[in-house]
């Protein structure tokens, strides 16, 4: 009868140990389905960020041509130094601003790409926690 005891207390710590397992899978598993999740949104965060720094080195070269341009009409036509001073200062302030947004951005998209890299530590991190509790709940 004693024996009978000891198959019953083994047969209930394998079903609690099933369920503990399964618990603990599935939150891996969302886990895992949240920073597969969270990677989704950062790739599209770089993807925009991206676009928009296209679009930003596209108007800075725009405006380098048509400083070209303005520089080339003042030689050919002999325009007087004030106003010819004037625009290329107008242009120049704008090829600052230009020049300000695209390092701004770069500074962001520089953030962004970092993101990966923290979110994998974290699941590292968390998967690793996660096992040393395990492991101390299969040890005690």
């Amino acid at each position: 009868m004693g024996n009978v005891g000891w198959y019953i207390a083994t047969i209930g710590v394998g079903v609690f140990a099933s369920i503990l397992s399964g618990i603990v899978l599935m939150y891996l598993r969302q886990i895992k389905d949240s920073l597969d999740e969270r990677i989704a949104q950062q790739d599209d965060a770089i993807a925009a960020a991206r676009r928009e720094g296209e679009k930003a080195a596209a108007a800075v070269a725009d405006l380098a041509k048509q400083f070209a341009a303005c520089r080339l009409a003042s030689t050919d036509k002999f325009v007087p130094t004030e106003t010819w001073l004037r625009e290329a200062g107008v242009t120049r302030e704008r090829l600052d601003l230009l020049y300000g947004a695209v390092k701004e951005l770069s500074g962001k998209f520089e953030i962004v790409e970092q993101m990966p890299k923290i979110a994998g530590q974290i699941a590292r991190e968390t998967v690793r926690e996660v096992m040393q509790y395990v492991n101390r709940g299969s040890h005690e």
